[in-house]
């Protein structure tokens, strides 16, 4: 149970949540022994479980498990070993705000399809061909950050039409058609 305020790997004690969908994928939950509880630990887990229900398949397929700390750090995730790590504080930070949905597919992103497609010539033949970035954070840490960032915007963009706005659509189909058309594949 890696964290980021720490060099402490492992815990005892932890409550261990098994989430099941629909498509018979299952997501364990670990929520660290300082929730000192099983009810707040649930509670926490809980809170996770609609995000994970609404990825798309191939990510939340691949997504081995997601650690919970009790307190406040930014969420991150491990792409070889398929799993993302929250923060309770975080947490509810983000659902104040309503984007805790979009952290939770961010790194999912980092813990499925980057892991497999962030060297294919595919990939890199879309992100160079485009030029352009999504975001900021994104054009800051091409290799890193614009796989999970662009997947974001596109996998709305294509399975939900019209939830954007206008502009976001056009901008995305004249300055990142590679991209989409690489997720299109994806997400079919």
């Amino acid at each position: 149970m890696p964290d980021s305020r720490n060099d402490n790997l492992f815990d005892t004690d932890t409550y261990v949540f098994k989430a099941k969908f629909l498509d018979n994928v299952s997501v364990e939950i670990w929520c660290h022994s300082s929730f000192n509880s099983y009810n707040a630990a649930k509670a926490y887990a809980d809170k996770l479980c609609p995000c994970l229900g609404k990825l798309p398949a191939i990510q939340l397929g691949m997504l081995d498990h997601v650690v919970i700390h009790m307190g406040d750090a930014i969420a991150f995730s491990e792409t070889e070993g398929h799993f993302l790590v929250l923060y309770s504080q975080n947490m509810d930070a983000r659902i104040s705000t309503n984007d805790l949905e979009e952290t939770v597919f961010h790194e999912s992103v980092h813990t499925s399809i980057q892991d497999i497609y962030e060297n294919s010539l595919a990939w890199k033949n879309a992100q160079s061909a485009d030029g352009s970035f999504i975001t900021d954070y994104a054009h800051r840490f091409p290799h890193l950050e614009d796989m999970s960032e662009t997947a974001l915007f596109a996998f709305t963009m294509i399975k939900y039409p019209g939830r954007l706005s206008p502009d976001i659509e056009e901008w995305m189909k004249k300055n990142i058609p590679n991209r989409l058309g690489f997720f299109r594949e994806l997400y079919q």
